[in-house]
């Protein structure tokens, strides 16, 4: 079994390579993976946000942090493009 985050961090590695080659001007910066977890899979199959369902939940928990993260760099940056303002609606919709 992998040590929780390193799936996380391997995908992040995987997008962030091309990411940087064919987005020169865009750069990723990892801020947290999200664990298993049956909670998830539940919510799918009743149609619904896990978030809502579990929010007590492994996956729930690791969206706010990483929700966090972001509102954290989005309050310390000038919001300059497409993608930020997408992610700034996400993170304020929460």
């Amino acid at each position: 079994r992998m040590p929780v985050g390193s799936d996380g961090r391997s995908t992040y590695a995987q997008l962030a390579m091309p990411v940087s080659k064919f987005l020169p001007a865009t750069s990723l910066k990892f801020l947290g993976s999200i664990q298993e977890d049956s909670a998830v899979t539940e919510s799918v199959l009743r149609q619904r946000a896990y978030v809502d369902l579990y929010p007590s939940s492994r996956a729930s928990l690791d969206i706010g942090r990483i929700a966090k993260k972001m509102a954290d760099e989005q309050s310390s940056r000038v919001v300059r493009g497409n993608l930020q303002f997408f992610f700034k609606a996400i993170v304020e919709h929460s």
